[in-house]
């Protein structure tokens, strides 16, 4: 009966602490920014809030990629991806041995505290590997950059590079952050 107790007592703050957590590191942004990711200078801004709580774990910018819903729209998705990443999506074994030849999105991403405005990073990136084989949530994620920051409040804005016809107006892209577990 005490360890049941015990137990008991040890979920109930487990589960506090973590839906603590889970509010102090959220974005100011909850949800998606959408970003025209194939019309050159094209900008998206998504905030970025720190807490002292979460301040050891360093934050991640993605890039999220999908296309409207029509018949082949899971055709046109893995037509994109492979023209981005030179994989293809859902690989069967053997398959992604080679990349085959691919251009990648290139973007510049800039760092900047929220309340001075100075800028912490600057960088250009090309997306050309996304994480994992699965389609999770939006679509398909590409993480773009990272940074560890103190707490406090930043906003990261994200340029599109060059026009790329691949963007067309059924693919539909967005910035979304979070953060990395140790």
């Amino acid at each position: 009966m005490f360890k049941a107790k015990s137990i008991m007592g040890f979920l109930i703050v487990f589960v506090g602490v973590f839906v603590w957590v889970s509010l102090e590191s959220k974005s100011s942004s909850d949800d998606l920014v959408p970003f025209a990711v194939g019309k050159a200078g094209a900008t998206a801004s998504i905030e970025v809030h720190v807490s002292w709580l979460t301040r050891s774990f360093p934050r991640v910018v993605t890039l999220m990629i999908n296309v409207q819903k029509s018949e082949n729209s899971l055709q046109k998705l893995n037509q994109l991806m492979e023209s981005t990443t030179g994989l293809i999506a859902v690989p069967s074994p053997g398959e992604n041995a080679i990349p085959k030849q691919h251009a990648g999105i290139p973007l510049h991403v800039t760092w900047v505290e929220k309340k001075t405005g100075r800028d912490l990073k600057e960088r250009d990136v090309v997306a050309q590997d996304f994480h994992g084989r699965v389609r999770v949530g939006f679509g398909e994620p590409f993480g773009l950059d990272w940074m560890l920051l103190p707490p406090g409040d930043y906003v990261v804005t994200v340029t599109a590079v060059n026009d790329d016809l691949r963007f067309d107006g059924s693919i539909l892209a967005g910035l979304c952050v979070g953060y990395l577990w140790k």
